[in-house]
């Protein structure tokens, strides 16, 4: 038998321990164990999952940081996080979208992250980082449409990882 979901203020010791340099974890205890028990026991703490997206994205893990952000946004849409759970409500609404939108880019899937992006240009907290964003992909296209028409290929110019 699984062991169930403490109190949600264990949620609170699982994000401190993420948080935490993997030599300042308690003996015994691994960062892939506080993974494990957070994403188990607290599928729905959106805090939770905003730093776990927030570590995927910083390693490169964009297809994983891309899974949890579209969660955080689900999350948004349909009120379905742990309602127990105090948080800022942005990480499930504008801020989640907007990072969603980066990750998509760095994986090359523009079309998405532009529909994101413009999406965001009429929200009060992300319409100026929406715009440079768009700009950057707008320059970026630019770039590979005339390094395409000279033969060569451009990785430059995408905006910067979450």
């Amino acid at each position: 038998d699984e062991p169930e979901a403490p109190m949600p203020r264990v949620a609170l010791v699982l994000e401190h321990f993420l948080h935490a340099p993997p030599g300042q974890l308690p003996a015994g205890v691994t960062a892939e164990q506080i993974v494990d028990l957070a994403t188990r026991w607290f599928p729905s703490s959106p805090p939770l999952i905003w730093l776990l997206a927030r570590q995927a994205a910083d390693a490169g893990r964009f297809e994983e940081a891309e899974q949890r952000l579209r969660s955080l946004v689900e999350m948004g849409r349909d009120h379905s996080y742990d309602q127990r759970i105090s948080f800022d409500p942005r990480i499930v609404g504008c801020d989640a979208r907007l990072n969603l939108g980066v990750c998509l880019a760095r994986q090359g899937k523009v079309n998405e992250a532009m529909r994101l992006f413009s999406e965001l240009v009429t929200d009060p907290d992300r319409a100026t980082e929406a715009r440079e964003y768009i700009e950057a992909l707008e320059e970026f296209l630019r770039q590979s449409a005339a390094a395409a028409s000279a033969g060569r290929s451009s990785g430059q110019g995408l905006p910067p990882p979450v």
